[in-house]
């Protein structure tokens, strides 16, 4: 080799070796300013199990550059766990799914844009990094520091001997005093803990009481009094103002003394062997009083005792038949709280009692009154106690009078009413009225609440017109007692009959007071085996529907043409138009009326309604009329259904002439048909459709 050459080469190693050692030098700087971050650090604080928004500048510094690729890093970490590329359009989304799975999305359309989290739980606290690399300018980092906060946990509240109470303190009695502690634990950072009353704070005044970060907050409430009962008092805890607070409430229970006790009405003189009936009253006591009755010091049992809706006022019936030896007696009414003692009020009456039949009403003992069904026999004893004996026993069923019908299956007898073969219309409420001398009883009313099996309600759409890509929700709703529990649907075409999975529908049950329940089916055909029907099974405790709902859905097209139109009501110069609706073709239609001059391509009228009737006016006497009626939705314009007319020159009125657009006669140089009968035109059925059963029950 030449010297010179020899030179010449040295000399381009040498040349290479330099540009090698600026390239990693460049690279080696280019990463450090990537992953440097400008700006101060953002902070954001998330909640536990909610949505965590991870704000990125990605506008370009300059109006003409343009961002292309936005790569997000957690802590330290050197592979991105989300990039968002937008050197395709539109950008593509790439995540870590083992670290956010389904959890986030890169929203660009938010200014500035945002990484968002669903569902952050503490794992996905940390530091992150926003790398946005554009097309000119140089890579811009941001950092944001997110914090996760775990609320606390649903707060106890423990009584003074350290119980905890659920949702009641007490019972306590007047006078005394309630000490409440509440004790909140598992937030980060730990929680405030305080009482409230209604909207009033209370107390705020908590500490932390382990190293768990459990928190304390104790309340005593001294001298309790009658307006503290069912009191309401919550503890409350917090430790964020982007969450409610969670909060546990506690009633306050209370025990009272009675107030007094009074005998009701005025003693007046009764008749011997009459019954007379008494009243005692008891206000104030809680729980409510036992209320007891002595004649001269015997004690004498009650016929009943009723207490008032809020338990404050208990009521007592004393019902028995007064000899004459009773007369001058003293009839005592003592009432007294069972729960605490020298709690007696008492008083006193001469006696004075009348008598009613007393009944009551039950199902025979042979009967379970929760599980009586659709098909079941039954009966009902009417229990009578009466002085005199009651000449007549009636029977009210929903306030009505039940009659004796043994070929409906209705059977009276002294005491009994026997229902054979209950039907659903058989519920209600049931009865028994007995009259004596005195007076006429009327028993307890009695609920017949009978089972049955689901059925499909009348009043709901089953024809869907569905264009192919189109979502459409079918509602299938059915009556059932009980309620339905489950639903199954199944999908029926020509070629298969398939189960639609759980996840297709959702399952409604209506207010408590109806027996009503919905399943709602999402579904969209995208071919034309997707046509069919679909059926809706329901399921209750007393077993499947037998008949099931069943929906047809058909491709949605042009409305059919509108049939049976007559001409009525014709004069001189005005004329009714009356059709009904043809098929609507799976979507809303509306009706429209060309009224022509037969004499001349003029058109006097162009009318459109909802519904197809109309009234032409503004004719001449005698007028030839050539008539078109369709319907029309957003597919198009069904076919025109065509009549021959005239308005006349006297006082009459004619019912006009029907031309059915598939059925043609030769009139005038135009393919018409012309009846003296009013036509309902129907649309031939292709080949293809005249093999559907569905199409065939359509039409």
């Amino acid at each position: 080799m030449k010297v010179g050459e020899k030179k010449f080469n040295q000399w381009i190693f040498t040349t290479k070796s330099l540009i090698s050692s600026w390239i990693f030098l460049a690279s080696f700087f280019l990463l450090a300013t990537s992953t440097a971050a400008q700006g101060p650090v953002i902070d954001v604080h998330a909640v536990a199990h909610k949505k965590a928004i991870l704000p990125c500048d990605i506008s370009p510094p300059v109006l003409s550059d343009s961002t292309i690729l936005v790569l997000w890093y957690k802590d330290l970490g050197d592979m991105p766990i989300y990039s968002y590329d937008a050197r395709t359009q539109p950008g593509s989304h790439a995540k870590n799914e083992v670290l956010l799975a389904k959890r986030a999305y890169f929203r660009t359309v938010t200014e500035p844009a945002s990484l968002s989290i669903d569902n952050v739980s503490e794992t996905d606290a940390g530091a992150y990094r926003c790398r946005v690399d554009f097309l000119k300018s140089p890579t811009r980092n941001s950092k944001v520091n997110l914090t996760v906060i775990v609320p606390p946990q649903k707060p106890t509240i423990f009584d003074g001997t350290g119980r905890d109470i659920g949702g009641t303190a007490g019972p306590y009695t007047e006078g005394s005093t309630m000490s409440l502690t509440c004790v909140a634990s598992g937030g980060r950072p730990p929680p405030k803990v305080t009482w409230w009353r209604g909207g009033s704070l209370l107390d705020d005044s908590y500490k932390v009481i382990n190293f768990d970060g459990a928190v304390q907050n104790k309340l005593e409430v001294l001298g309790l009094t009658r307006s503290d009962l069912h009191a309401v008092f919550t503890c409350q805890a917090s430790n964020n103002n982007m969450s409610d607070p969670v909060i546990t409430s506690v009633q306050v229970e209370m025990y009272f003394l009675p107030l007094q006790a009074t005998i009701l009405g005025s003693n007046q003189p009764i008749s011997a062997l009459h019954e007379i009936e008494i009243v005692c009253q008891s206000i104030g006591s809680r729980p409510p009083a036992n209320i007891t009755w002595f004649k001269d010091g015997q004690y004498i049992e009650a016929t009943r005792q009723e207490e008032s809706p809020t338990g404050n006022v208990s009521t007592s019936v004393l019902k028995f038949t007064p000899r004459v030896s009773d007369h001058g007696k003293t009839l005592t009414c003592r009432s007294q709280n069972p729960r605490l003692d020298a709690s007696a009020e008492e008083d006193s009456w001469k006696l004075a009692v009348f008598f009613v039949p007393i009944l009551k009403l039950a199902f025979g003992s042979s009967i379970d009154a929760d599980n009586i069904r659709e098909e079941n026999d039954l009966f009902m004893d009417c229990a009578i106690n009466s002085n005199p004996w009651v000449y007549k026993v009636v029977w009210l069923h929903n306030g009505v009078a039940v009659q004796h019908n043994t070929s409906a299956g209705i059977i009276m007898t002294n005491q009994s009413l026997v229902l054979q073969k209950l039907k659903k219309s058989s519920a209600g409420i049931y009865v028994c009225k007995a009259s004596n001398i005195e007076g006429e009883g009327t028993s307890n009313p009695l609920e017949l609440n009978i089972m049955y099996k689901p059925m499909c309600k009348a009043d709901q759409k089953r024809v869907f017109g569905v264009a192919k890509g189109e979502q459409v929700e079918i509602e299938c709703k059915v009556d059932s007692n009980p309620k339905a529990d489950s639903f199954k649907w199944a999908f029926n075409n020509s070629a298969e009959s398939i189960d639609v999975p759980q996840a297709r529908f959702s399952n409604i049950n209506s207010a408590k007071l109806t027996s009503s329940s919905t399943s709602i089916l999402s579904y969209t055909p995208y071919i034309d085996l997707d046509y069919g029907s679909v059926i809706c099974y329901a399921t209750n405790e007393v077993g499947q529907q037998f008949e099931p709902c069943v929906f047809h859905i058909i491709g949605a097209g042009k409305p059919d043409p509108p049939v049976n139109c007559s001409v009525q009501n014709i004069t001189s110069e005005s004329l009714e138009i009356d059709c009904l609706e043809g098929f609507d073709g799976g979507l809303p239609q509306v009706f429209h009326a060309e009224v022509v001059d037969a004499g001349s391509p003029r058109l006097l009228s162009n009318l459109t309604a909802p519904i197809p009737m109309f009234v032409v006016t503004g004719l001449r006497p005698g007028q030839n009329l050539r008539l078109y009626i369709y319907s029309s939705n957003r597919k198009g314009i069904s076919e025109k259904v065509r009549i021959e007319e005239q308005t006349i020159q006297e006082a009459e009125k004619r019912t006009g002439k029907c031309y059915h657009p598939f059925e043609r006669k030769r009139i005038e140089g135009e393919d018409l048909i012309e009846s003296p009968f009013e036509l309902t035109p129907r649309n031939p059925l292709s080949p293809e459709e005249d093999k559907s059963p569905l199409l065939r029950h359509m039409l």
